[in-house]
Formats: structure tokens, C-alpha cells, sequence
């Protein structure tokens, strides 16, 4: 019975040194992926009153691709580097669809626009992201 026991012992203890090498090779791997990436974080407002979490990573390559995170929803695709007048920004292509567009404020702050033009929020509602 004692073998049995430590037998059983000593496979939970492999079992649970082998989980915690896994753990830390997927969190390896995800700093890897926004480590040449520009990363933005933000709360939006939700029409509930609420609060929704916002994450943007711009990836810093030849690739010109993105990951937005909406809470549980992650989008990818492509963006563009735009200008309306004397504001920059870029233009998130997820779909034919969905085109999301974000002007810079700054070095360190994007604000979602509606439209092209790169303009504010017609709500007041503040929609930015800080960089990371």
C-alpha cells in the first residue's frame, strides 16, 4: 500500500512540474510576438454604461499587420499608415466590412474615429488607448 502511495506521489509531482515549464513557454512566446510590436491598452465606453477592455498591437515590420482585442473578441488583419489634413493614424482592415480607423495623439495615445477623418468622438465619450 505504501508503494502505491508514493508511487501515485511521485506522479503528481512530475505531472505538476511538467504543467509549469508549459505555462511559461506560452508566455515566452506571447512576449515575443508584441515585443516588436507597438502595444495600446484602453477602456471603452459600452452603450450599457459599462466598460469594455481594448488592446492593440501594431506590429512593426514589413508585415503591417495587428491584433485588436475587444474583451473576449480578436481580431487580425492589416493596417495602413493614413493622414486627414495635418492629423496621422492608421486604418485596421479586418474585413471588407470592418474598417476601424484611430487617430495619434500624441507619441503615446491613439483615439478611435469613426471615420477617415480622423475626428474625435461626436459623443464626448473619450475612446483611447495608451501605450504600453
Amino acid at each position: 500500500m505504501k508503494k502505491v502511495l508514493f508511487f501515485a506521489a511521485a506522479c503528481l509531482s512530475l505531472m505538476a512540474c511538467g504543467n509549469k515549464a508549459q505555462s511559461e513557454q506560452a508566455g515566452d512566446s506571447l512576449t515575443a510576438q508584441t515585443a516588436d510590436s507597438l502595444v495600446f491598452e484602453g477602456q471603452f465606453p459600452n452603450a450599457d454604461g459599462g466598460e469594455m477592455a481594448v488592446k492593440l498591437a501594431l506590429a512593426q515590420d514589413s508585415t503591417k499587420g495587428f491584433t485588436l482585442a475587444e474583451d473576449s473578441t480578436v481580431s487580425t488583419g492589416m493596417y495602413e499608415e493614413v493622414t486627414a489634413g495635418e492629423k496621422k493614424g492608421y486604418k485596421l482592415i479586418i474585413s471588407e466590412n470592418d474598417v476601424r480607423f484611430f487617430a495619434n495623439n500624441g507619441d503615446s495615445v491613439l483615439s478611435a474615429s469613426a471615420d477617415s477623418t480622423l475626428a474625435p468622438s461626436a459623443s464626448g465619450l473619450k475612446y483611447d488607448l495608451k501605450r504600453k
